[in-house]
């Protein structure tokens, strides 16, 4: 598997809400490829491991699983190398 990254934000819900980085990439695989989202919430730390908080959503088919912990081990590294701060999102 691998990833493109095509772009990635900054969100927050309301005022105080709990923010999260967006990003949106195109996953490739042994079946093809897939257009997907993924939103790390900022309370994602580095310690969590694998459990990383990374969610994947499909936008083509809401009903298609995605392992967010595999695509964390691509994603991230991809995002830190782009001096990205994954773990503490900041607008």
């Amino acid at each position: 598997m691998r990833i493109d990254i095509h772009e990635y934000a900054y969100h927050r819900n309301g005022i105080s809400g709990l923010g999260f980085l967006l990003v949106d990439f195109t996953l490739y695989h042994e079946d093809g490829e897939d257009n997907l989202y993924a939103i790390i919430p900022s309370q994602a730390t580095p310690n969590e491991g694998d459990a990383v908080r990374v969610y994947v959503i499909d936008p083509d088919d809401i009903d298609n699983k995605w392992r967010g912990d595999e695509i964390a081990g691509l994603l991230i590294p991809m995002l830190e190398a782009e001096n990205v701060d994954v773990y503490q999102h900041e607008e």
